[in-house]
């Protein structure tokens, strides 16, 4: 038996791309109903850095300063080759509103947005998985399944997640980012191509008693990436690409247990080889390891989606596209996406030529994943370039953590020149005041039955 519930868009994935397309679609006069499958918010994740253009897409939203109570700001980006500086750029060159970056803790970032959401009156209904999707000409119909914690076993209990209840979601349209191993991308018969051979990181949060500078690191030796950045005054992220490494691709998950990261390979992720990796990547930061306050081992994998829509279904964030981790590129693409899909969502939900106008902005933003995959194809190098960064310009470029005009402008501190595809014609204005949620939306509610 199954309840039903009615609203004309569905976000499936309550990440931080998902909760900001419904906070925008809400925003913007749509009724939408956010689901996941998982029981609360990520307590751990891989990204941690906002973009110049994600914050000013957060001050247009009005949660920038909510977000900067937590965040810690990094001003430069150091460029490393081995054991030498070959390059710092600076953020303060970019033009922009916000010309640093913003780093914390994805779980931060997504407590904020949900409880925006829960302020506006859409709660995220967690616990409900969606397992399957029937499209049609103007409706989507989801069904999704209720998972609850019961108590099991007879000498000796334990809990387990059984399913409960089922329920019905019919709408107009559906957002489908539910992460890179996205259930609804194979149910709508959405491929899913590999990019790049798997490439293993080791990551880890330290705590030190020294003070935390405002600057992150790139590492680029002996063909292997690292990047180290500040999480706040006395925590410090690292991240190291390891080779020797087998892992499955599943065992890349956003967790909400506050204890991951204790995984095998643990001889991997212990004191010892830390120190073994500061020394060997970076050797000019004598970090006082106070505490390891979390490690964990993943597979990373870059892969793009052929088409990122389908009759009433659209991709964003991992779902469509996954990044290396260095530079948080897939979740700040994702959110700007998001932006831009949803706005033309609110303009043309009821219109024949949604779907036209939704493939033209993905072919857009392909575009802009093959600047990170292919940076040598879209870039050129002058007589002012350094003859190590022009020979390693594709695994800089795609390391730093910048998009569109931003990127372009950081590739410009390095005598390096990328040329940005131009925007699709139905580009959207990213400046557009979504503060006042009464401007927007009138006198609208949202509500589902």
């Amino acid at each position: 038996m199954f309840n039903t519930k009615e609203t004309e868009v569905v976000v499936i994935g309550a990440g931080p791309v998902g909760m900001m397309s419904a906070l925008v679609l809400n925003r913007l006069g749509i009724k939408v109903l956010i689901i996941d499958g998982a029981e609360r918010v990520a307590t751990r994740s891989n990204a941690t850095l906002l973009h110049p253009s994600s914050l000013e897409l957060f001050h247009n939203l009005g949660l920038l300063e909510r977000i900067m109570q937590t965040a810690f700001k990094i001003e430069n980006i150091e460029i490393h080759n081995g054991h030498l500086q070959n390059r710092n750029l600076k953020l303060s060159q970019l033009k922009s509103p916000f010309p640093f970056l913003a780093s914390l803790p994805q779980t931060s970032l997504e407590i904020i947005l949900e409880r925006e959401l829960e302020r506006e009156g859409i709660p995220i209904l967690w616990n409900y998985k969606a397992i399957d999707c029937i499209e049609s000409d103007n409706t989507i119909e989801i069904e999704a399944q209720h998972y609850s914690e019961q108590s099991i076993g007879y000498a000796v209990s334990r809990m387990e997640r059984m399913i409960d209840r089922s329920l019905r979601i019919r709408a107009k349209y559906a957002i489908a980012a539910d992460g890179h191993n996205s259930l609804m991308r194979k149910r709508i018969g959405l491929d899913l191509l590999q990019g790049t051979p798997i490439k293993y990181f080791l990551m880890f949060d330290i705590k030190s008693s020294g003070s935390s500078k405002n600057i992150m690191r790139l590492n680029f030796d002996q063909g292997l990436a690292s990047a180290h950045f500040p999480l706040s005054n006395q925590v410090n992220r690292f991240m190291f690409q390891f080779k020797g490494m087998n892992l499955p691709e599943d065992y890349r998950t956003k967790s909400r247990d506050p204890l991951q990261g204790f995984f095998e390979p643990i001889h991997l992720l212990d004191e010892a080889n830390l120190r073994s990796l500061f020394s060997q990547y970076i050797p000019w930061d004598a970090c006082d390891i106070e505490r390891i306050l979390w490690r964990v081992a993943v597979p990373f994998e870059q892969k793009f989606a052929t088409n990122m829509t389908s009759s009433r279904c659209t991709l964003l964030g991992d779902a469509a596209r996954t990044f290396e981790p260095l530079s948080a590129a897939s979740l700040n693409l994702g959110l700007q996406e998001a932006l831009e899909v949803c706005t033309v969502l609110s303009q043309n939900i009821d219109s024949r030529s949604l779907n036209e106008k939704l493939n033209t902005l993905a072919d857009s933003f392909a575009l802009n994943w093959q600047i990170r995959y292919q940076a040598e194809r879209y870039s050129t190098t002058n007589q002012y370039t350094d003859d190590w960064v022009a020979s390693n310009r594709n695994k800089i470029i795609s390391s730093l953590p910048a998009s569109g005009v931003e990127l372009e402008q950081l590739a410009k501190q390095l005598s390096i020149n990328i040329e940005i595809p131009p925007p699709a014609p139905i580009h959207t204005n990213r400046m557009v005041d979504f503060t006042s949620t009464s401007t927007l939306k009138g006198e609208h509610q949202n509500h589902v039955t």
